[in-house]
Formats: C-alpha cells, structure tokens, sequence
C-alpha cells in the first residue's frame, strides 16, 4: 500500500523541490505574513505546536478517519481515539491559557491542525 505522502505532488519554490505540505506551508509563511511569529519566542512556539501536530495529532486522527474506510482494524481505531483524547486535553489546557496554540494570535501552529479537517 503507498502511502498518502509518497503521493503528494512536488513543487518548485525558490529554486527548491518540496513535497511535504508542512515544507510548503512553511515557506510560504516565511516569505510573507507573519504567521511564524515575529519574534524568537513567538517562532519557537509556533514550531512547538506544528510538531506537536506532526507526532501526536496527525497519525492519530489519520487512524480514525481513514483506516475504518480503507482497512478495518477495530482495536486499533479504538487505540487511537483514546490517545487523541488524551492530545485534546493538552490543547484543551493550553486553549485555556490563550487564544490560539501559539499566543494570542493565528498562526501557523492553528493552521497545520486543519489539513485533515
């Protein structure tokens, strides 16, 4: 089975071939608005919570959409809506405490979560 990456389409930005959508995005960001936070604090945040978002949001919720529709494995589609729960209650927490993940304002930290969505 390939998988949903390996199909991603490449493109050409500033004389480089990307293929990861998180590579794209970035770029982007980087070479216009401020999205990535303006100053080194402001950054590392947001590129904590774009990682947060690649190692414990992504595979989970890609689990529970797509495996039940692809190929059907119960205890594991079970698994992972456990451990997604436990993921919301950490961006419940942090919600809490400001307005978006990275600080007060959107970034591209909120717009990575929103690929599968």
């Amino acid at each position: 089975m390939t998988s949903i990456r390996a199909e991603a389409k490449n493109y050409s930005l500033g004389g480089q071939k990307y293929s990861e959508s998180r590579a794209i995005v970035r770029y982007y960001c980087n070479s216009g608005p401020d999205s990535v936070g303006t100053t080194f604090e402001e950054q590392a945040r947001v590129n904590q919570w774009i990682e947060v978002e690649a190692h414990n949001f992504d595979e989970l919720v890609l689990n529970i959409v797509y495996n039940p529709v692809v190929l059907p494995r119960l205890e594991q589609l079970r698994d992972s809506e456990q451990k997604l729960r436990a993921v919301f209650d950490v961006y419940e927490h942090r919600l809490s405490k400001s307005r978006y993940l990275a600080g007060e304002s959107y970034s591209l930290a909120d717009l990575s979560h929103l690929q599968k969505g």
